[in-house]
């Protein structure tokens, strides 16, 4: 017999000298292309042929047709940072796995991004292709391959968002991605998934866009004195602030609190806490930060580490 190359298409012969009055069997095995959509109707014909008459030339061809069917199980995982400060950028770790029997033609995964963020990039594993949102807009970012083998290494992808800087804080910002193709899914429960996460406070006590030591600080350290009413605001709140009231900036500090334990000893305290925060806006590094302010429980007490978890509340 002569034939294509492995993988490759054409035809096969198979020829013998002579041929006594007895039968020949041949085996053909051939393998179905991942992305031939199901129901498609396969045909193959065979056809012998002899240097000698043949008294019956209506029997020498013979074709049989094969019906693509079979189901894939596709499944979809997505993971995120439990929390994220408005204005930072976040990563989305996205994995798609078949475990067939079939292999998924058509495989595409979908993420619609959620309203609080802004496409920045997606990176995608060999063999996919993705179509998304320009960088900076909104949108729905698409992937897909020809077909994805069933048992193939999972398809990771990593999608890459900013969160907007006007994200209010403690709001809870939810992603959902999905995965189809034009193969039957024998388990349509696995394929989408949703992973959220909790818009962190910033320093920007007024929201005016800026960190100030003479409103931010002062507002802040006023209210873990104790200050209330009036006396919180009185000239602590900046040109172009979007919260402006006592209501509004005792709210905020208050939502914030979990994230102002700056030395980390589990307890929030105007003479630790609130110093520390009011020495940083005021520009103050190192020894000078730190010196006999922080609590001797901290679990964060260089002048390092503080300074770093600070710059962290002001992206």
């Amino acid at each position: 017999c002569t034939t294509p190359a492995v993988g490759a298409n054409g035809t096969v012969n198979c020829s013998a000298a002579t041929m006594a009055m007895t039968s020949a069997v041949f085996t053909l095995v051939v393998k179905i292309a991942p992305a031939t959509p199901n129901a498609t109707v396969i045909t193959n014909t065979a056809t012998v042929a002899s240097a000698t008459a043949d008294s019956n030339i209506g029997n020498n061809s013979a074709a049989a047709t094969t019906t693509v069917g079979g189901s894939a199980d596709l499944s979809i995982t997505k993971s995120a940072p439990a929390t994220a400060l408005p204005g930072s950028t976040m990563n989305y770790a996205i994995v798609v796995n078949n475990a067939g029997p079939g292999d998924a033609a058509a495989a595409s995964m979908s993420d619609t991004l959620p309203a609080e963020t802004k496409f920045v990039s997606i990176d995608a594993p060999a063999g996919w292709t993705c179509a998304a949102p320009a960088v900076g807009a909104t949108g729905t970012v698409v992937c897909s391959t020809p077909a994805l083998a069933a048992g193939a290494p999972a398809a990771t992808f990593t999608l890459v968002v900013s969160v907007n800087s006007s994200v209010a804080i403690s709001t809870i910002i939810g992603n959902t991605a999905t995965v189809s193709a034009a193969t039957a899914d024998s388990s349509s429960a696995n394929n989408s998934a949703t992973a959220t996460t909790t818009a962190l406070g910033t320093l920007d006590v007024d929201g005016d866009g800026h960190y100030d030591a003479l409103t931010d600080g002062l507002l802040l350290i006023r209210s873990l004195f104790g200050v209330t009413g009036p006396a919180l605001i009185a000239g602590d709140v900046g040109a172009g602030a979007t919260r402006t009231t006592e209501a509004q900036i005792q709210q905020y500090i208050t939502l914030l609190r979990p994230q102002l334990d700056i030395d980390d000893d589990g307890n929030v305290s105007a003479l630790t806490d609130g110093l520390l925060v009011l020495r940083y806006l005021f520009g103050l590094r190192g020894d000078s930060l730190t010196g006999g302010v922080v609590a001797s429980a901290g679990h964060r007490t260089t002048a390092a580490a503080i300074e770093a978890y600070l710059q962290s509340m002001m992206p």
